[in-house]
């Protein structure tokens, strides 16, 4: 049993380990929720997203642990795998993964402009997790990869390559299956994201194929990293969208994970166990500023409304009705002149 699973006392780690375990808790539970919502209210594309993105996160663990070995995770209250993988990880993935989608779905922006958005809103939820992560010892990043060896504030910039490529293929992904499965039974779709979750690594692997043909040529990881961040961030600014309403439970995600690990970073900076304390808070900070742009002003361009019911031109018998009364008005309107001219000409000298 414990080769499966192992518990330990959340008191025999520092409090933030809890903390984090909490806040993942939190943004899991309001994720479903949304999911759900959605699915009562005839939309069920985001309880299938949830689905696939989870599906993708424990698949994706599991060939780290085997295959690439370019990181450990500490020891959290539950242990899953072998003591390799913290339970909260397994929410992580849907709580990062499918809050980006649905940050990027209500921009309502051409679906290419909302596939980066959803990476680029992923990459910026993960920020504040991933900086402070590395600094407070939720895991560790291993040497023996020259992926990684590119890093900012202690953090492989392929990290955040891989949450904007990866986030992007999910996005396409979601918009090749949905229409093909909406209209079959649910049971048949949640089949079908099981293994959609190998999928998503298939194309996150192409996706990257331009990152390593750039570096080959010589350009390095940082440069090709910020060109990707950059760039995605102008296609979501500059796309033209009519964002939908924000719902509560989204932007409450926001609050509760990347905004607990921001909290994490703050107490880490006053307590001086941070090795550059202005630009680790800092990137977290700016994370936070961008979801909150996502989340209130971007798009920078607003598509126009498309037309109302009531708005809507009027049937070619209407207008041909209203044509025929404006000359039958204005025949009568000179007949009545006429009616007038004859009269005056009869009473005068």
């Amino acid at each position: 049993m414990n080769d499966l699973i192992a518990i330990s006392s959340p008191l025999a780690r520092p409090l933030h380990f809890s903390l984090l375990e909490l806040a993942v808790l939190a943004a899991s539970a309001l994720v479903l929720a949304h999911a759900l919502g959605r699915y009562r209210a005839g939309d069920r594309r985001g309880l299938f997203l949830w689905l696939l993105v989870t599906s993708y996160g424990v698949q994706m663990e599991l060939v780290a642990f085997n295959f690439l070995h370019n990181y450990e995770h500490a020891t959290f209250t539950v242990q899953l795998y072998g003591g390799q993988l913290p339970l909260y990880v397994t929410g992580l993935y849907g709580s990062f993964l499918y809050t980006g989608l649905a940050l990027a779905e209500r921009l309502r922006v051409h679906p290419v402009a909302e596939a980066f958005g959803a990476g680029l809103a992923m990459c910026a939820l993960d920020v504040p997790f991933d900086v402070a992560g590395v600094a407070v010892g939720w895991w560790q990043w291993l040497d023996g990869d020259p992926n990684l060896a590119f890093r900012w504030l202690g953090v492989p910039v392929t990290s955040y390559a891989w949450y904007v490529i990866f986030g992007a293929g999910i996005a396409l992904l979601g918009r090749v299956l949905w229409p093909r499965l909406e209209r079959r039974p649910f049971a048949l779709a949640a089949l079908v994201a099981l293994p959609a979750g190998s999928l998503v690594i298939v194309v996150g692997v192409l996706g990257f194929l331009p990152f390593h043909a750039l570096a080959a040529l010589g350009l390095d990881h940082g440069m090709i990293v910020a060109l990707l961040l950059a760039g995605s961030a102008l296609a979501v600014a500059l796309g033209r969208g009519r964002p939908a309403p924000l719902d509560r439970r989204v932007a409450g995600v926001v609050l509760a994970l990347p905004g607990t690990c921001t909290l994490v970073l703050a107490w880490a900076a006053l307590a001086g166990a941070l090795e550059h304390p202005a630009l680790q808070l800092g990137a977290a900070v700016a994370a936070l500023v961008w979801l909150a742009l996502l989340m209130t002003r971007l798009p920078l361009r607003r598509a126009a409304a498309e037309p109302t019911a009531g708005a809507a031109p009027a049937p070619a018998s209407a207008s041909a009705s209203a044509a025929a009364s404006a000359a039958a008005s204005e025949s009568a309107s000179v007949s009545e002149s006429a009616s007038e001219s004859v009269a005056v000409a009869e009473v005068s000298p």
